[in-house]
């Protein structure tokens, strides 16, 4: 029974799934403890290197655990030949004791993969690779999972038995057999149509909120998981009699068979799809959100001679000499200090129509201006360095023994300098 090429399939995936997510686990530990991506120490740059090959490989085997879900499911409905009494994949999954188990165990790691795979993706598109440690604590999270859904899916296998008389989807989802599969069952048709259109106008209203205004995913994606839940009733209690054109016949695996042209997966993919998608962005939102920084300095705060959140030198955006937009500086160094020999991240504008040059040193015009050779020292202050475009109408400042005077009577009350 265990030879058979799908459950040899299965195992295989389980076995390698187990594997590397104990290798990602114990890697993620390293990263949790060290990780700190403004050191450039060998340590980190190690990390920061071993970080893309587990990832990759991560995203790799959480894949083939989510499409391992629907290989189960096609397994079962296709073995139900094999046991007595057995009709589809619930008499299959009632051989023993393990096997709606297993089913509930690959559910939940194929949702838990999907919101992985969705916040690695977006944690690839963050320049600095902002939600690392999160990725990695969520890996010491499913790694348990993995590990439970493996061994109850091998003790599934290893004790099928074709001498077991089975009982199948007629007995189970009848009165006869209480549970939470008769309640389904026994849901009004009119209540779980209404429940299914009701879920889904919330999905629908919170999925416009969340495009709209940038806010509200976490509702979004609770809205989809009760959507889930109720379309999982609507189908037990409703759907399923229609396409089976029996009213007695409530079964959710017997609309994967070939005889109903394989319907239920028309269903199923994209419900499952659609749902592990929307848990992706409520999980993921929240911390966006908190990677974001805040507010730039508003004009008329007090001036440091630190960047501000945002990468704004906050002597620039308390600028007393004139109006100048801030825009991106494709020069982007390490320290986020402004005039301290380090480039800050957003640079003055040059003023339209004038001729004065960019800051020494600084990128102006698409073009490094070198520091001219009259400037006093080898780095230019922090005043010089963030008001010298435009600050003096447009004329050079004097050179030699000239320049500190001109810096400290164009500089406002209490420049670092």
């Amino acid at each position: 029974m265990i030879f058979h090429t799908p459950i040899l399939t299965l195992l295989l995936v389980s076995a390698l799934a187990a594997l590397v997510a104990l290798w990602s686990a114990g890697f993620g530990i390293s990263v949790l403890r060290r990780w700190d991506p403004s050191s450039g120490a060998r340590g980190q740059l190690l990390l920061e290197r071993g970080t893309e090959l587990v990832s990759t490989l991560f995203a790799l085997v959480m894949a083939a655990e989510a499409a391992a879900l629907f290989l189960f499911v096609f397994n079962a409905d296709r073995m139900a030949a094999l046991f007595v009494g057995a009709m589809c994949a619930v008499g299959t999954l009632n051989v023993n004791g393990y096997g709606f188990p297993a089913l509930t165990g690959q559910i939940a790691s194929f949702f838990a993969a999907a919101v992985w795979l969705v916040l690695d993706h977006v944690d690839r598109l963050g320049r600095d690779y902002p939600l690392t440690r999160v990725k990695y604590a969520a890996v010491l999270a499913i790694a348990p999972l993995v590990l439970v859904t493996g061994g109850l899916q091998l003790a599934y296998f290893l004790n099928l038995r074709t001498d077991v008389i089975t009982s199948c989807c007629s007995k189970l989802f009848t009165p006869a057999n209480a549970g939470i599969s008769d309640e389904m069952a026994a849901v009004d048709p009119a209540t779980a149509l209404w429940a299914l259109a009701i879920a889904a106008g919330l999905v629908l209203a919170t999925g416009l909120h969340a495009l709209r205004s940038g806010r509200g995913h976490g509702l979004f994606a609770l809205a989809g998981a009760g959507y889930f839940g109720a379309a999982l009733v609507a189908m037990v209690s409703t759907i399923s009699l229609y396409v089976y054109e029996n009213p007695n016949h409530h079964c959710p695996f017997c609309i994967l068979k070939p005889e109903y042209g394989h319907v239920g997966y028309a269903f199923y993919l994209p419900l499952f799809g659609a749902t592990a998608l929307a848990l992706g962005l409520g999980a993921v939102s929240p911390l966006c959100r908190a990677q974001q920084p805040a507010r730039p300095p508003a004009r008329g705060d007090a001036p440091s001679d630190t960047l501000g959140a945002g990468g704004v030198c906050s002597l620039c955006a308390d600028d007393p000499l004139g109006d100048r937009a801030l825009e991106p500086d494709p020069v982007r160094l390490r320290t986020g200090r402004c005039g301290r020999g380090i480039s800050p991240r957003l640079s003055p504008r040059r003023p339209a129509g004038g001729s004065a040059p960019g800051p020494p040193g600084y990128l102006s015009q698409g073009e490094n201006k070198p520091l001219r050779s009259g400037h006093a020292g080898s780095r230019p202050s922090a005043f010089s360095w963030c008001k010298y475009a435009g600050g003096s109408g447009g004329r050079s400042p004097p050179a030699g023994r000239h320049a500190t005077a001109w810096r400290k009577q164009k500089a406002p009350r209490g420049a670092p300098f």
